[in-house]
């Protein structure tokens, strides 16, 4: 038969995945009493398949109904004492986890009469994920979709880049430069 005597074969050829650290962060407990003290975990996991590589460090930042100093504790971090900041030495092995950073905020004293919030943020400040930049949980939708964890996200889609419309907006009065998505 004519014709036939060759073949192709068809490879599909994808980025090479390297390190994907994901940060998160749980409470203790459901609600704190007013005066008490607050408690949450910090956990660092690379769902990447290369071992990060040097330390890795953390910025911790909160909100709300928070009083005096945060105190942190965790096997290998180091974090300084009034600081924001907690380094681990490293490195995080591929699939592997940090050990947990335990993170203790006083919440506001007995005076404190209506009902308020904690927020406690946590982000990695370095990681090669592809994503610079963007490491505190905003933008590892692909990361929770691929670890199968069990979350429930909500989108409000405001059409805009609302964190940058803000900035430029107390920076600028109301003139924005490429914030808004088009119809």
């Amino acid at each position: 038969v004519s014709g036939n005597e060759s073949a192709t074969g068809q490879l599909p050829v994808v980025a090479a995945a390297g390190v994907d650290l994901a940060t998160t962060v749980t409470s203790d407990a459901t609600t704190v009493p007013a005066g008490a003290t607050a408690g949450f975990k910090v956990s660092v996991r690379n769902f990447g398949q290369v071992a990060s590589s040097g330390q890795v460090e953390v910025s911790i930042s909160r909100g709300g109904a928070y009083a005096g100093t945060m105190t942190f504790a965790g096997s290998g971090w180091s974090c300084p004492a009034g600081g924001s900041t907690c380094v681990h030495p490293g490195p995080v092995a591929a699939g592997a986890a940090l050990p947990d950073l335990a993170v203790s905020s006083p919440v506001y004293g007995p005076d404190f009469t209506s009902p308020g919030y904690l927020y406690l943020s946590a982000s990695t400040t370095h990681t090669s994920d592809g994503v610079r930049g963007y490491e505190s949980g905003n933008a590892q939708v692909e990361t929770v979709a691929r670890s199968g964890a069990p979350l429930l996200m909500l989108v409000l889609a405001n059409r805009s880049y609302g964190w940058i419309k803000a900035s430029q907006r107390a920076s600028y009065g109301r003139r924005y430069y490429s914030v808004d998505f088009g119809e």
